[in-house]
């Protein structure tokens, strides 16, 4: 396809056709569409094609959101990073609230149907060992988004998840069974997350519950500042 000048159009948009000449045909040949380039303002455009328009912004730093997809030419459709990120992490918890939810609900059918657990378990234990799952998750879904943020690949965040979990889990034993990596323990969310605990005791271990927390909730704040940082370009 050879290229020339791009005439001016209409607000001071571009015409850009597939055709050599530089106006443009009053009627273009069959399986030729017309490219219009409007300019909006600052570093924004709408670029319509076939009747569809997508919007074309300026960085997101600067003020502007990216639009993800087309729509019909009655407007542009941006989509905030912001907000893109904020439905991914509702979506995650809710995903994690309601898988703990039906875990700790099981837990509590157990246990309310057998005399000897009702005994020695009391329910309020088995609804705080729920809570602090719900912790323990939330401390893993703030680091995977933040990867996500930062990341391009699903893999990485994959490996995120498997390095926090099972290396995690790893540091832990080993600052249990060896008394000189005994400080290990503290790097690691299974030192914090000890539902048997809070079953025995009857209630949610709440300075433990804060740092899963707070992990989880640092994750995802840095996950929008990883966000509004980096180049969406493929």
């Amino acid at each position: 396809m050879r290229s020339g000048r791009e005439p001016q159009g209409a607000n001071g948009g571009h015409v850009v056709s597939d055709t050599a000449t530089e106006k443009s045909a009053p009627q273009q040949p069959d399986g030729v569409h017309r490219l219009v380039v409007t300019h909006v303002n600052g570093d924004a455009y709408d670029v319509d094609v076939r009747g569809h328009r997508v919007l074309v912004d300026q960085p997101a730093h600067e003020g502007g959101a990216d639009t993800v997809r087309g729509r019909p030419a009655t407007g542009p459709c941006p989509v905030s990073r912001n907000r893109l990120l904020a439905e991914r992490t509702a979506a995650l918890l809710v995903a994690a609230l309601a898988l703990n939810a039906a875990a700790t609900l099981t837990v509590a059918v157990g246990v309310a149907v057998s005399p000897s657990l009702h005994r020695a378990v009391p329910i309020t234990g088995v609804l705080a060992a729920g809570v602090m799952g719900f912790g323990f998750a939330l401390c893993l879904t703030g680091p995977a988004l933040a990867v996500s943020a930062w990341g391009r690949r699903r893999a990485q965040v994959i490996g995120a998840t498997i390095a926090m979990g099972a290396v995690g889990f790893a540091v832990n034993f080993v600052a249990l069974a060896w008394s000189r990596a005994e400080p290990l323990r503290f790097i690691s969310p299974f030192h914090y997350y000890t539902p048997g605990d809070a079953l025995a005791l009857g209630g949610v271990l709440w300075p433990r519950l804060g740092v899963l927390a707070g992990v989880g909730v640092l994750g995802i704040v840095l996950a929008h500042v990883l966000l509004g940082r980096r180049d969406l370009a493929p």
